[in-house]
């Protein structure tokens, strides 16, 4: 077990306390908080316009439903 004298923690807990409060926010924390806020602030895409192949797609996909209750149901 590690004992610690009072006096080392009250002198280290004192120079803790005395740091400087620093007043100004960092840059690159200002910069993160910019590109999370412009990245918030982009409209989302809606799903009809990320799929420009979405009629190819449903044709396909009525093709394969089809072989499917052909072949594979009995």
């Amino acid at each position: 077990m590690i004992y610690i004298s009072k006096q080392a923690v009250s002198t280290r807990l004192k120079a803790l306390l005395e740091r400087p409060v620093r007043r100004m926010p960092h840059p690159r924390g200002i910069a993160l908080a910019f590109f999370l806020l412009l990245a918030l602030a982009t409209p989302f895409a809606t799903a009809a316009e990320q799929d420009p192949l979405e009629p190819v797609n449903r044709v396909t996909h009525k093709f394969n439903r089809t072989l499917d209750r052909f072949f594979l149901n009995p």
